[in-house]
């Protein structure tokens, strides 16, 4: 049961897995596939208002299990889901070495896998914002803010979307949400520029510890990817 999305790379990250799908064609994904989502997967989407938004959740999730059945060689319905005390989602203890995440913006959405490390993503669809400047204050560290008022007029928007999508990543590698303070550790925020993070969360050791890469998997997109090779913890 094989799933047509394409990998990415694998290159900046040495063994990641990166996969970028659409959601809006549920034909790329087997039917039977939708029937191995957990009890619990079944009634988050059963929970959302809207249908495109329910369709979505399946769809994205169908594939996410699909990617790790074909990872471990396992039936979709044995893939075991569990979460940990923040809620970041994780394999169960039989497959426990290999990690995952997915983060989804609109009708697509973006997988990674590796084994031996903390894995975060993030994906955002490029668009205007309201009130950027008084949102970069909030989100930005003094370092990062310096850095996007630096950035020509036009290149601002990308810069915005290029450090958010990696600091999300960070803190999805974390296990945490958006009750952490996002102005405790620093990302590059260049685009084009090679991607990095510049100061660690305190928790979590250097910055050298690692991995951070950026990249626009199609026009109007952009997305991050961050690994943290558990041997380092």
């Amino acid at each position: 049961m094989r799933l047509e999305l394409p990998i990415l790379r694998e290159s900046e990250l040495p063994g990641v897995r990166v996969a970028w799908g659409a959601l809006d064609d549920p034909r790329r994904v087997p039917a039977e596939l939708e029937g191995c989502l957990s009890a619990s997967e079944r009634e988050r989407a059963g929970r959302f208002r809207f249908e495109p938004d329910r369709r979505r959740f399946v769809v994205a999730h169908a594939i996410l299990r699909g990617l790790l059945a074909e990872a471990l060689d396992w039936d979709p319905k044995g893939v075991e889901i569990v979460t940990d005390a923040f809620g970041k989602p994780r394999l169960g203890a039989a497959a426990s070495g290999l990690a995952f995440n997915l983060s989804h913006t609109g009708e697509r959405a973006l997988y990674a896998l590796a084994p031996g490390v903390e894995l975060g993503v993030d994906a955002e669809e490029l668009k205007p914002l309201g009130d950027m400047s008084r949102l970069a204050q909030d989100v930005f560290s003094a370092s990062e803010l310096a850095e996007w008022k630096a950035l020509p007029e036009a290149e601002r928007v990308a810069g915005f979307f290029g450090g958010w999508t990696r600091k999300e990543a960070v803190l999805k590698a974390l296990g945490r949400g958006l009750d952490y303070p996002l102005r405790a550790f620093s990302v590059s925020l260049a685009p084009g520029g090679a991607a990095r993070l510049l100061h660690a969360p305190v928790e979590t050791g250097p910055a050298s510890e690692w991995s951070l890469t950026s990249f626009c998997p199609e026009p109007g997109y952009l997305a991050a990817v961050v690994a943290r090779r558990e041997a380092a913890r």
